[in-house]
């Protein structure tokens, strides 16, 4: 994950009061989406998507 991905992941933590547990549930999901759509990298907007 990249430094500009951290910091949104990190936003959206503080605005969602998101725990640790649930922010490690979504770091999961983006890399599952790569997955199915063939990409060999998590990418911003799959992390959006999440």
């Amino acid at each position: 994950m990249g430094g500009e991905q951290r910091r949104q992941l990190a936003a959206t933590m503080d605005k969602l009061s998101m725990s640790a547990r649930a922010t490690h549930r979504v770091i999961k999901i983006p890399r599952s989406i790569a997955d199915y759509d063939g990409s060999d990298e998590k990418r911003d907007q799959d992390l959006m998507e999440a």
